[in-house]
C-alpha cells in the first residue's frame, strides 16, 4: 500500500514536473517572440531614424543643388550680357576675347553636368550590402555636393589627406556620417561666428590598418555637459531633431566596427572617428587640387556675376537716363535699341521708335552731314558734334551727340551708341550769355570785380579801354594800382566798411597805364557767392560831368545876379505827375513882393498855384502883404512839359502897386 501511494506520488510530482516544463516551454517561445518583434521594430525605428536623418541631409542638399545651377546659368548668361555690354559701351572686342568667353561658358556648363551626376549618385538607392570604397574619393563628392553651402555662408572648408584609405561597407552610410557632421559644424559657424573667420578642417590620418578622420571647427566648441549626451537621441544643440549624431554613431561603431568621440580644444569642436581601414599607397594630393580648382570655378563664377550686376547697372542707367541713347547695329538703317529718353525727345513711343529709319529723326540740312559723322567715328571710334533734330510733330530741336562707333578686328562695323542731349536750352542761356556779356563789355561805364585781397577778378571791356591795359594786365594787378587812395594799408579798413554797409559811393581819380588821372564816380556793391565775398564796382568817368557842372555853376551865379538885378520874383513851379505840385525855386526877393519868406514856399506855392498857373501868359490878382498892406501882383508863366510827365512852370512877379 505504501509502495502504491509512493508511486502515485511520484506520478504526481513528474506529470507537475511536465506541466511546469512544457510551461516553461512556451513561455520562453513566447518571450522569443517578443524579443524577435522588438528587434525587428528596433531596426525598423533604426532603419526609420537613418533615413529620417538621410532625407533631412537630402532636402538641404536638394536647395543647394539649385542654387549651385542658378548661378552657374546666371554665369553663363553674364558672358554673353558682357559681349554684348563690350559692343555697346565702346569696348574692344576681338576674337580672342570671343573664344575665352565660349570656352569659359563650356567649363560652367561641365561643372553643372558633374554636379548633378555627383547628386543623382548620393541620393539614388545603392545597394546597402557592403563593398570597398576610396576615403578620399568620398569627402571629393562631399566636397561637391556642400560647395555652395559653404561658400554662401562663407566657412572654408580645408582637407588634409596623409594617404588614402579603403574601407569595408556602405559608402553612403559613411557619407552620410560625414555630411552629419560637417553640417552641423556649417550651422553652428553661420549662428555664432563672424562670417570673415569661419573654417572646418578635415584630417586623414592614421595607420596601415587604422583610418583616423578628425574634423575640427572654430565655433567655439560643445556646451552640453557631459558632452558625449550630443549623441543622444532627439539632443540638439541647434533646434534640429537631433537624431543625426546619433545615426552617426550607430552607423560607425555598428556598421563599421569603429568609434567615435567629441571634445573640445582652445578654438571648436573635435569630432575623432576611428575606423578599420587599409592606407593606400598614393599620396597624390588630388583633394587639395579639386579645392583649388573649385576655388578657381567659384571665383570666376563670382566674377561673372560682378559683371552681370555691372552690367545691370549699365542697363538701369540705359533705362532711367535723361539724355537719349539709341543703338544701330552696323550699317543698318533703323535703330537697334532706344531708351524711353530719346523716344519722349522726338515725340515717339519706343514701339514706333524701330519703324523708322535713323535718318529720318534728323533734320534734313543735317542728315549728309549726320552721315559723315558715322563715317568718321568707325574710322577713329569717337566723334563729337552739334545737329538739329527732327521730332514727330515736325518741330525741330539743337542737340549735342556723342557717337560712339565699334568694329571687329576685321574693321567689319557693328555697332554705334549714339548720346543726345537736347541743347535747345542750353543754347538759349549761351546766346543770353553772349548777349549780356556783349552788353556788359559795351556800357558806358567800367565794370571791375574785386575779391577779398584786392585783386581783379574780372574787368569789361570799357574798363581796360579807360585805363589803357588789356584785360590780362589788369587781372594781374590790385586795386591800389589804379586807384591810388586805396592803399595795401587802408584795404583792410576798407573791405570791413563794405561788408558791412553793402552798398557805397567813391568820388576819386583813376590812374592811367601812361600815368595821366581822371576823376571818376564809383557804385561799389558787397555780396558773397558760395561763400566767397567780391566787391562789384560801376566806374563813372566824370570828366564831362565835371565841366558841365562847373558850366552850371557859372549859369546859376549869372542866374542869381540877373535875379537880383530885376524888380521881381523869380520862380519855377513843378507840377507832377500824379497832379500834386511844389515850388521848386524863387529868388530872394519874394519877401519883398508878396510878403512870405523862402522857409514857407508852400504858402508861396499855394499863391502861385491859385493865380499864376493858366492858359494866358500874364494875369494880375492882389495879396496882403503884412508890412505893405494890400499889393496889386502881375504874374508872367510859362510852362514846358517833360519826358517823365511832369510840367515845370517858369515864371516871374512883379510888385505893379505903385506903376498902378
Amino acid at each position: 500500500m505504501c509502495e502504491i501511494d509512493i508511486f502515485k506520488v511520484m506520478l504526481s510530482a513528474n506529470v507537475i514536473l511536465i506541466f511546469a516544463i512544457g510551461w516553461l516551454v512556451l513561455l520562453y517561445q513566447k518571450k522569443s517572440r517578443q524579443l524577435a518583434l522588438i528587434e525587428k521594430q528596433n531596426k525598423e525605428q533604426e532603419k526609420t531614424l537613418f533615413f529620417q536623418s538621410r532625407y533631412e541631409r537630402i532636402s538641404g542638399m536638394l536647395s543647394s543643388i539649385i542654387h549651385q545651377w542658378r548661378e552657374p546659368l546666371g554665369a553663363v548668361g553674364a558672358i554673353q550680357s558682357g559681349i554684348t555690354a563690350r559692343i555697346m559701351f565702346g569696348q574692344a572686342i576681338d576674337n580672342d576675347f570671343l573664344l575665352e568667353s565660349a570656352q569659359t561658358s563650356t567649363k560652367i556648363l561641365r561643372h553643372l553636368s558633374e554636379t548633378i551626376e555627383t547628386f543623382h549618385g548620393f541620393i539614388k538607392n545603392k545597394n546597402e550590402d557592403k563593398n570597398t570604397f576610396s576615403i578620399k574619393s568620398t569627402l571629393e563628392t562631399i566636397k561637391k555636393i556642400m560647395a555652395y553651402s559653404l561658400e554662401r555662408n562663407g566657412i572654408t572648408l580645408a582637407c588634409t589627406i596623409d594617404g588614402d584609405y579603403v574601407l569595408q561597407g556602405c559608402e553612403n552610410e559613411f557619407s552620410q556620417v560625414l555630411i552629419n557632421i560637417i553640417s552641423n559644424d556649417k550651422d553652428i559657424l553661420a549662428q555664432t561666428h563672424t562670417k570673415e573667420h569661419r573654417t572646418i578642417e578635415v584630417s586623414i590620418g592614421g595607420s596601415e590598418k587604422r583610418c583616423i578622420i578628425v574634423i575640427k571647427d572654430n565655433a567655439g566648441g560643445v556646451k552640453m555637459k557631459p558632452i558625449e549626451k550630443i549623441f543622444e537621441p532627439s539632443t540638439s544643440s541647434k533646434n534640429g531633431s537631433g537624431i543625426g549624431l546619433y545615426i552617426s554613431k550607430n552607423i560607425i561603431e555598428n556598421k563599421f566596427y569603429g568609434k567615435i568621440s567629441v571634445s573640445n580644444d582652445e578654438y571648436g569642436a573635435v569630432f575623432t572617428i576611428e575606423v578599420p581601414g587599409e592606407k593606400t599607397t598614393d599620396k597624390t594630393n588630388g583633394i587639395n587640387k579639386e579645392i583649388n580648382g573649385k576655388t578657381k570655378m567659384i571665383s570666376q563664377i563670382v566674377e561673372l556675376e560682378n559683371a552681370e550686376k555691372e552690367m545691370q547697372k549699365w542697363a538701369e542707367i540705359f533705362s532711367k537716363a535723361h539724355w537719349g541713347i539709341e543703338v544701330k547695329k552696323g550699317r543698318s538703317a533703323h535703330i537697334e535699341m532706344a531708351n524711353p529718353a530719346f523716344a519722349a525727345m522726338h515725340g515717339y513711343t519706343q514701339e514706333e521708335i524701330h519703324l523708322i529709319e535713323s535718318l529720318n529723326f534728323i533734320a534734313p540740312k543735317y542728315r549728309h552731314e549726320f552721315t559723315q559723322k558715322i563715317e568718321e567715328a568707325y574710322k577713329d571710334g569717337f566723334v563729337s558734334f552739334d545737329s538739329v533734330r527732327l521730332r514727330k510733330d515736325g518741330s525741330m530741336f539743337d542737340a549735342h551727340i556723342d557717337l560712339t562707333a565699334v568694329i571687329d578686328s576685321n574693321e567689319e562695323a557693328l555697332y554705334y551708341i549714339a548720346n543726345i542731349r537736347d541743347i535747345t536750352e542750353e543754347k538759349r542761356q549761351k546766346n543770353m550769355l553772349d548777349i549780356v556779356s556783349y552788353a556788359v563789355n559795351h556800357v558806358a561805364d567800367a565794370i571791375f570785380l574785386v575779391d577779398k585781397d584786392a585783386r581783379f577778378h574780372w574787368v569789361n571791356a570799357v574798363a581796360c579801354n579807360s585805363l589803357g591795359y588789356t584785360q590780362d594786365e589788369l587781372l594781374q594787378m590790385r586795386i591800389w594800382d589804379i586807384h591810388k587812395e586805396h592803399t595795401m594799408d587802408k584795404w583792410p579798413a576798407y573791405l570791413e566798411a563794405i561788408q558791412t554797409i553793402k552798398k557805397v559811393t567813391f568820388i576819386g581819380k583813376h590812374t592811367r597805364k601812361d600815368g595821366s588821372m581822371y576823376p571818376t564816380e564809383a557804385n561799389i556793391h558787397y555780396f558773397e557767392y558760395e561763400g566767397v565775398g567780391y566787391s562789384l564796382g560801376i566806374v563813372k568817368d566824370i570828366t564831362g560831368q565835371k565841366a558841365v557842372d562847373q558850366k552850371l555853376q557859372k549859369t546859376i551865379l549869372s542866374l542869381k545876379h540877373f535875379a537880383s538885378a530885376i524888380p521881381g520874383v523869380l520862380y519855377i513851379y513843378t507840377i507832377y505827375s500824379d497832379g500834386s505840385g511844389a515850388l521848386s525855386y524863387a529868388s530872394e526877393k519874394l519877401y519883398e513882393i508878396i510878403g512870405i519868406n523862402n522857409s514857407d514856399s508852400p504858402a508861396a506855392a499855394e499863391i502861385i498855384a491859385s493865380h499864376c498857373l493858366c492858359m494866358q501868359e500874364s494875369s494880375e490878382f492882389s495879396i496882403f502883404h503884412p508890412t505893405k498892406g494890400e499889393r496889386k501882383i502881375k504874374s508872367y508863366a510859362i510852362p514846358q512839359s517833360q519826358e517823365n510827365n511832369e510840367t515845370l512852370w517858369y515864371g516871374v512877379l512883379f510888385d505893379i502897386t505903385e506903376n498902378r
